[in-house]
């Protein structure tokens, strides 16, 4: 929670193009990680440089009839990612429950396989949180 972590830290570390930086706040930092995801989408949406076609210089019905093609193409992605994301929140879901449960039943008596079930949990649900939120992320954009 946001406001927790404000009234709570005073301050935090922030991890934005694979370093770690100091911020006063979160919402300092989500400043910061917002900024840094604008400049990598710019430098890698450069346009690339042709040989001697410019965009001009296509017929105007190629590019009425491409036009359809790629909105349909946007539309059949925007569908593929929103069952991926509804399959992701499933896959959380069961991860969770499953962590809960193993939670659950740890004692002093727990054996080094069961804790490393765990941690290979954790690591499944984590790689499962990694895509989701990339997922809708570019559902976003």
């Amino acid at each position: 929670d946001r406001y927790f972590i404000d009234k709570c830290s005073k301050g935090v570390l922030g991890f934005i193009d694979r370093q770690i930086l100091p911020y006063e706040n979160f919402a300092q930092y989500r400043a910061a990680e917002k900024t840094a995801l604008v400049r990598q989408q710019v430098k890698t949406a450069t346009p690339e440089k042709s040989g001697s076609r410019r965009s001009s210089d296509v017929l105007p019905e190629i590019k009425y009839s491409s036009r359809g093609t790629n909105r349909t193409k946007e539309r059949r992605d925007a569908a593929l990612r929103k069952e991926r994301l509804r399959a992701l929140e499933k896959e959380i879901e069961e991860f969770e429950n499953l962590q809960k449960e193993m939670e659950a039943s740890f004692s002093k008596d727990t054996r080094p396989e069961e804790y490393a079930a765990y941690a290979a949990n954790i690591e499944k649900l984590s790689s499962v949180y990694d895509e989701y939120i990339n997922l809708s992320e570019n559902e976003e954009e």
